[in-house]
C-alpha cells in the first residue's frame, strides 16, 4: 500500500519456521513521496529564488530529505510565472503541483479564484497565500475560499504595528502548524513583518470563521483551513530572509547556513521592545503538514 505517514515505522515480521510462527519486531524508515511546489510572485518571495529562505528550507535535506526532520523523497519547486488564469491552470494540469506558494505582488484575478477553489476543494492540493496591498483582489479570493464575505483591511492596532520591523504573536492552540516538526510550540513566540504593511481578514457581524471550518493562527492576520489545506497569512513578505542578514526591520525568515530554520534576533519596530521572531520555523512546519496532506489526500 502507498505509505501515509513517514519516520520511523514500527512493524512486526511474521514468518513460519519448522518449529512454528515465529515473530520479530523491528521499524522501517519511511519517506513521503516526492512534492511539487509551483510559486507565484517575486522569486525572493513565492520559495522560488535559490539563494533565500523559503527554497533552502524545502531544499535542505536537514529539513525534507529522506533522513531528515520529516524524510522527503524529494522537493522541486518551478516558477509558475505571472499569477493569470492560464498560468494557474498550467501549475495544476502541466506542472503537476502539490503545492502553491502565492507570495508578495501575487494576486489572483477575479477569473481565477475558481480554478483555485477547485485546486483545494476537489484535486486536494495545498496552498499558501502571502499577500498584501491588493486588499480588494485578496478579499474576493479569501471570500471564494471560505464561501462567505471577507474584507481584507489594515488589521486592527494590538499593541505592535503596521510596519516592516513590527512583531505579532501566533495564538497558542493545539495543532501541527503551532505544534509542528520544527518547533514544539509556537503559542506566544512572535512573527516579524517585512518592510512594509500587513493587511488582516474580518468577516461581517455576526460571522465567525469557526462555522466555515476556519481558524486564527495569529489574530486577524493569519489563519488556515482546519485540519485541511489553506493557509493565508497577511505578510507578503514573512517567508523572505536568509542566512546572513542581521537586519532589524526586513528579512523576517532566518535560517542557518544549511538552510535550517532558526529564530531571528532583535526584530523591532522605532522604539518597540528588540523581540526574536519565529517566521521560518512556522514557514517549516506549514510545509511538513503540507507534505502529509497532500500524500494521504492526493
Amino acid at each position: 500500500g502507498a505509505p501515509t505517514a513517514a519516520g520511523l515505522i514500527p512493524v512486526t515480521v511474521i514468518g513460519e519456521s519448522l518449529g512454528g510462527n515465529d515473530s520479530c519486531d523491528t521499524e522501517f524508515k519511511v519517506a513521503y513521496r516526492s512534492i511539487k511546489v509551483v510559486g507565484f510572485g517575486g522569486a525572493d518571495y513565492s520559495g522560488t529564488s535559490t539563494t533565500h529562505s523559503m527554497y533552502r528550507i524545502m531544499k535542505s535535506s536537514l529539513n525534507f530529505g529522506t533522513t531528515g526532520t520529516v524524510p522527503t523523497q524529494s522537493i522541486s519547486i518551478v516558477d509558475g510565472g505571472t499569477l493569470t488564469v492560464d498560468h494557474l491552470v498550467d501549475a495544476i494540469t502541466e506542472k503537476k503541483a502539490d503545492i502553491i506558494i502565492i507570495g508578495y505582488n501575487a494576486h489572483l484575478p477575479t477569473a481565477a479564484n475558481t480554478t483555485l477553489v477547485d485546486f483545494i476543494e476537489n484535486k486536494k492540493g495545498f496552498v499558501l497565500m502571502m499577500a498584501q496591498d491588493a486588499s480588494s483582489s485578496d478579499g474576493r479570493t479569501l471570500s471564494a475560499i471560505m464561501h462567505t464575505t471577507v474584507n481584507v483591511d489594515y488589521p486592527p492596532n494590538d499593541g505592535s504595528c503596521q510596519y516592516g520591523g513590527c512583531v505579532r504573536q501566533f495564538n497558542s492552540l493545539d495543532n501541527p502548524l503551532i505544534k509542528g516538526p520544527f518547533f514544539p510550540d509556537l503559542g506566544g513566540k512572535y512573527w516579524g513583518e517585512d518592510a512594509s504593511t500587513t493587511y488582516g481578514f474580518f468577516l461581517n457581524s455576526g460571522d465567525n470563521l469557526e462555522s466555515h471550518g476556519f481558524e486564527a493562527l495569529s489574530t486577524n492576520t493569519i489563519m488556515w483551513k482546519k485540519n485541511a489545506n489553506f493557509v493565508y497569512i497577511g505578510d507578503g513578505g514573512f517567508g523572505i530572509g536568509d542566512h546572513n542578514s542581521t537586519a532589524h526591520t526586513i528579512y523576517p525568515c532566518a535560517i542557518t547556513s544549511n538552510g535550517v530554520p532558526r529564530a531571528k534576533a532583535g526584530y523591532y519596530y522605532a522604539s518597540n521592545p528588540h523581540t526574536d521572531v519565529y517566521n521560518s520555523y512556522f514557514f517549516a512546519n506549514i510545509i511538513a503538514y503540507a507534505i502529509k496532506w497532500v500524500q494521504e489526500n492526493r
